[in-house]
């Protein structure tokens, strides 16, 4: 699964629209849909994203809980 599979999965299974992540991370939603297309993401984005959706960092690069 690719980094971009796994922000959406997250999003998916927190209920919550590309508007709702960009509120929350204050990212545009157009930046978020490139994200979760396959665009490389900087270290601060996967990090905004990881405290949006409170999961470990890795979690969004790997799945995993560390």
């Amino acid at each position: 699964m690719t980094v971009g599979h796994r922000i959406r999965a997250l999003r998916l299974a927190a209920g919550q629209t590309l508007d709702d992540v960009a509120r929350g991370t204050r990212m545009h939603v157009a930046l978020l849909r490139c994200l979760e297309a396959g665009r490389p993401a900087s270290i601060d984005q996967l990090r905004a994203i990881a405290r949006h959706f409170g999961v470990a960092d890795i979690s969004v690069t790997t799945g995993g809980s560390d």
